[in-house]
């Protein structure tokens, strides 16, 4: 009797792929004072990852990836959740953005657009540009002089609500207390804005008591303001 030699047969591998571990997005802590856009702590995390962790939700880091997340239609508009995130569930304030253009999607979003697109666009601006650069040029005399100056109360509020008065109608002598509703008012776009709501509201409603008298003052004398 004659036996065959055995051979052990070794089991065959199929090779995998190798896998490169994903990076882990950054945590960015955007309620801390000291946080900034422009930091180097968020230009770390944007190369390292499209976005970051927040304790309000992601941050998108890129221009790319928030364009098309934008125009993304199984997405839609986060903001006006913004109030209930921090408990503001009611009041002036919550009403009042729940309205705005900002939060609006759908034909209301472009109704309204319709309607305000009118008094910004180039044909109704480039009449005034002469105006603005007067306006620029006045606000500057004010501190050149000086040699050095506090930008942002002393040309960039002023002039960004001046020239708004003046595309709109209203008298600029009321700029600086369109600019102190306006500013309290969007503290209600901080993270701060449970602690400061009451002041919010009351801002809330002092303007739009203001824009309902202009809107009065419109309609009696439609050609004194036009």
């Amino acid at each position: 009797m004659t036996t065959r030699p055995t051979t052990t047969a070794q089991p065959t591998t199929t090779a995998q792929p190798a896998t490169t571990a994903q990076p882990t997005p950054s945590h960015l802590d955007i309620g801390d004072t000291r946080f900034r856009m422009d930091s180097e702590e968020v230009r770390k995390a944007r190369d390292a990852h499209w976005y970051a962790r927040t304790d309000w939700g992601i941050a998108v880091l890129r221009y790319e990836d928030s364009t098309a997340l934008l125009k993304s239609p199984l997405l839609t508009q986060g903001s006006a959740k913004w109030p209930a995130q921090h408990g503001v569930v009611e009041g002036h304030f919550d009403e009042w953005w729940r309205k705005t253009l900002l939060v609006l999607e759908g034909d209301e979003h472009h109704r309204i657009r319709r309607l305000v697109n009118p008094a910004f666009s180039a044909r109704r601006v480039a009449p005034l540009h002469a105006k603005f650069q007067a306006l620029a040029d006045g606000l500057v005399d004010e501190w050149i002089d000086d040699g050095r100056t506090e930008f942002a109360s002393r040309f960039a509020a002023p002039y960004a609500t001046r020239i708004l008065c003046v595309m709109l109608g209203i008298d600029e002598g009321d700029w600086k207390k369109i600019h102190e509703l306006a500013s309290t008012i969007g503290l209600g776009l901080g993270v701060t804005i449970q602690e400061n709501i009451a002041r919010i509201d009351r801002a809330v409603v002092e303007l739009t008591e203001y824009a309902e008298s202009l809107v009065r003052s419109r309609r009696e004398s439609p050609r004194a303001t036009s």
